[in-house]
């Protein structure tokens, strides 16, 4: 994969506030909505029916969520506590993004984000690559020789009255033959931090001064700019936006910075492990591993339930908890989230790390980080996503059962054409390694000696069985097909060469008539693809019944350019 600068970019989405995109219940959804739904990037590459399906999408999980809390669906206890369990991992994210990240963040950085923000800039640029930059390609310039080439290729802009020749001239991005040195429409936060923060510092038409990245020496020119898509962005949102952008500065810091916020965490709590109790799960989780080949593919919790020793396994905050309470806590999290424990070492480090997600949840709620709009905007989020599966599964359940008529009836109008078999063949294959001996059983079957007793000595493929093979039909086995259409049932066919690459002499029994499967043998089948069909109807009906009820109308001119409007 070619690199250049663009790798730099990280992806966010960003949505503008200009005309609604639908009315659902009286209430106007806006494009920040929904481009916080499908990205506005994806948006605009796909064609009008694809838009359509997007669109629909996005107002049943609307009208979906509504009228699940029309129905108290936020009462009901397993959703609750889904609701309650995913909050929780929110916290514990946001407390480390709000207590630990962003503190490391310069403040100066954050208030030139919140006025670089509010513009995009077209950037082009020229690439100097040098010896042991991370660019692809064999370089011979040193650093300083790089800058000096930088530098005098800055020289020559003004005498350039054409960036892209000289960019295709002078540049060392192994794209620019494609993109002549442009490098698109950027926001800030988008791209290396210390990067943009000396690009944004350029005004349309100039010129940077040579800038170092991990890829060389740029020289970057603005061809334009523009008002960006966050500055449409609520106050809030805006600021959380740049304090989230700026994280990528500080990467380098951030795990010291974890690790002691961990450590001190930890001692002011006075967490400790019973060793003795460790030792004794180890022992568990080794003799499970022993039965077990893959132990990551095992669910953890039966395996701790094994353990039926009362005693407390880890200590803080003045009291011991035990397995029960390490099995409750490990049982929020969905199997495939679960911690991975076959080992002592791996089981200390799940302790410890849920030790750690209670005190961060107690933390964002003591500094009231669900007050902040991120959090808000992210837990509403999760809300939806429960809400609506919870909803899907709900209309999946009310869905009306097919009824013994119906499941006849299906039968009766489908069974020529979806529970009909097509004729198939019986045969019995004599398969052996080589032809020298295919050869010679072939020519003691013709003179008398019996196939299936051969078949059973020599026969590799079920010898026991004298090589009787499942029934198939003529979309299957097409060697032995070839090898038995001229001969007649209760013939064996010639010596030939089988796909595997062995010899065969197939002793053709019967060709097994086409035949309609009974309805019993098929009842269970056609129930399950009538409570398919039911489910699926019943979902639309209900959804288009559910727009009706809501009022939902959908804003043509944002959906369909203006020329097809009118």
């Amino acid at each position: 994969m070619v690199k250049t600068l663009s790798i730099l970019i990280i992806l966010f989405t960003f949505g503008v506030a200009k005309e609604h995109v639908v009315s659902i219940n009286g209430t106007n959804y806006g494009e920040n909505e929904f481009f916080e739904f499908y990205p506005k990037s994806e948006w605009e590459r796909i064609n009008s029916n694809q838009k359509e399906r997007i669109l629909n999408d996005f107002i049943r999980k609307k009208v979906a969520v509504i009228d699940a809390k029309e129905k108290n669906f936020l009462n009901n206890p397993k959703t609750a506590i889904k609701l309650r369990n995913r909050s929780d991992f929110l916290y514990v994210n946001k407390t480390y993004e709000k207590l630990v990240a962003l503190p490391l963040v310069p403040k100066k950085y954050i208030e030139s984000g919140k006025k670089h923000i509010l513009r995009d800039l077209n950037i082009s640029h020229i690439l100097i690559g040098f010896i042991g930059s991370e660019m692809p390609g064999d370089f011979t310039l040193s650093e300083q020789e790089a800058y000096e080439e930088a530098s005098e290729v800055l020289s020559l802009t003004s005498s350039f009255t054409d960036f892209k020749e000289l960019a295709i001239d002078k540049s060392d991005d192994p794209n620019v033959v494609n993109n002549k040195g442009n490098l698109g429409w950027v926001s800030w936060g988008k791209i290396d931090p210390e990067f943009q923060e000396k690009v944004y510092q350029l005004s349309k038409g100039d010129f940077s001064n040579p800038i170092k990245t991990k890829y060389g020496y740029h020289i970057v020119y603005v061809l334009d700019e523009r008002v960006s898509e966050a500055a449409n962005y609520p106050k809030e949102k805006l600021v959380e936006r740049v304090e989230y952008s700026s994280l990528g500065l500080v990467k380098s810091k951030l795990k010291n910075a974890a690790d002691n916020y961990d450590k001190n965490l930890l001692s002011v709590i006075g967490f400790s492990l019973n060793e003795s109790a460790m030792v004794d799960l180890g022992k568990v989780l080794s003799e499970h591993q022993e039965k077990m080949t893959y132990m990551n593919n095992v669910d953890i919790i039966p395996v701790l339930e094994g353990y039926d020793k009362k005693n407390n396994i880890v200590f803080f905050n003045n009291k011991g908890f035990g397995v029960k309470w390490l099995i409750n806590k490990i049982s929020k999290s969905s199997p495939s989230r679960r911690p991975s424990i076959d080992s002592v070492e791996s089981l200390k480090l799940a302790i410890r790390t849920l030790v750690l997600q209670l005190l961060a949840v107690e933390k964002g709620k003591k500094n009231n980080l669900d007050s902040s709009y991120g959090f808000q905007s992210q837990y509403s989020g999760i809300e939806e996503e429960i809400l609506y599966d919870a909803y899907v599964k709900y209309l999946v359940n009310s869905a009306p059962e097919p009824s013994e008529e119906d499941l006849k009836s299906y039968y009766k109008e489908f069974k020529e054409t979806k529970y009909k078999e097509p004729e198939k063949y019986s045969v019995y294959n004599l398969k052996v390694k080589t032809q020298a001996l295919a050869d010679s059983l072939h020519r003691e079957i013709k003179s008398g000696s019996d196939f299936f007793v051969l078949s059973k000595k020599f026969s590799l493929l079920s010898p026991k069985n004298a090589g009787k093979m499942h029934l198939f039909d003529k979309s299957k086995n097409k060697d032995i097909i070839e090898a038995i259409k001229n001969i007649n049932p209760g013939d064996i066919s010639n010596v030939f060469n089988s796909r595997d690459k062995k010899w065969s002499i197939v002793y053709f029994e019967e060709l097994v008539p086409a035949n309609i499967l009974p309805f019993d043998k098929v009842k269970n089948r056609i129930k399950t693809a009538l409570n398919k069909q039911n489910q699926d109807l019943h979902k639309e009906n209900s959804f288009s019944n559910l727009n009706k009820k809501y009022k939902v109308t959908k804003n043509d001119k944002f959906f369909k350019p203006e020329e097809q409007i009118k």
